[in-house]
């Protein structure tokens, strides 16, 4: 069954005055979320937990993120997330896969992941590590695409949503990498998958102008704002993609300056694909490249 929770770090409550912000959108559009304990050293709780797959298994990659092992400073930020149990009646399938969740976005039959994958697994051939991938989630095909050199995550989360069974949502590279754009594009259209375009204001070593971290729960959308220009075109664009659910906005700057935003933030025991919908857009909203 669905859990209506949403889940986030206890080290969140620490993130003020960003955390009473978070709390006030919650509780405006009715989102109840509770906190993982024993991480108060890490708020991308996104990253380290289980990836929560569409037949309720929770797949438990090892966390050892390039970014935070070669940091001297932020390496004991790395969190062992099989010590942490949110919901004991989910079977959890362990794996020795080097995979951020943050670079698992997961739709109805496919996993995008950027290509990092390969560089983070080597011992694993091309072909195996696809196989597998597709194995522990459950689904026909696995998408890799370029990840953006702009994100030092180098993850898929801050490029790409799921939406509909055959479309994406894609952040505009048009002004910031076109090139990135296509090849993304490309690797996106070969899996058959169609795409829906919103706002990217990238600002460099940061997630400040990443819209597309946004969160979606339940009938809620949270899109994250920046104090940019290209916020209210963001708000827009997301109202016009959701129109059954409730749309807010959120001062993400505080986390955003840290390299993530709202989705990062956040976890859920299903995929968005799976969340309860009672009503599907026949058509999305086209604003495609």
């Amino acid at each position: 069954m669905f859990s209506r929770i949403l889940w986030v770090a206890d080290g969140l409550l620490s993130q003020q005055p960003f955390h009473d912000g978070f709390y006030r959108v919650m509780n405006r559009i009715g989102i109840r979320y509770g906190c993982i304990q024993g991480v108060a050293h890490n708020i991308w709780c996104r990253d380290y937990m289980p990836v929560a797959t569409a037949q309720g298994t929770l797949v438990q990659f090892r966390y050892w993120p390039d970014y935070l092992v070669r940091s001297p400073k932020h390496r004991r930020t790395i969190v062992d997330a099989s010590t942490l149990v949110v919901e004991r009646s989910r079977p959890r399938v362990q794996s020795d896969l080097i995979v951020d969740g943050g670079n698992v976005v997961l739709g109805p039959g496919y996993a995008i992941l950027t290509r990092k994958v390969l560089r983070e697994n080597p011992h694993y051939t091309r072909h195996r590590l696809i196989a597998e991938l597709g194995r522990l989630l459950g689904v026909d095909r696995i998408v890799l695409i370029p990840d953006d050199p702009l994100d030092f995550t180098g993850h898929a989360d801050g490029m790409v949503s799921a939406y509909t069974n055959d479309t994406v949502l894609l952040n505009d590279y048009r002004n910031s990498d076109p090139e990135l754009g296509i090849r993304v594009r490309r690797a996106l259209r070969e899996a058959g998958l169609r795409h829906e375009l919103v706002p990217y204001a990238p600002q460099g070593g940061t997630a400040l102008g990443c819209y597309i971290n946004f969160l979606r729960h339940i009938q809620g959308v949270v899109v994250p704002l920046y104090g940019l220009p290209e916020d209210e075109q963001a708000l827009r664009r997301f109202a016009e993609l959701f129109p059954w659910h409730e749309v807010r906005g959120l001062d993400c700057r505080a986390i955003a300056q840290q390299g993530g935003s709202l989705h990062c933030i956040t976890w859920a025991t299903l995929p968005e694909c799976c969340q309860p919908n009672p009503r599907v857009r026949p058509e999305p909203v086209t604003n495609r490249a």
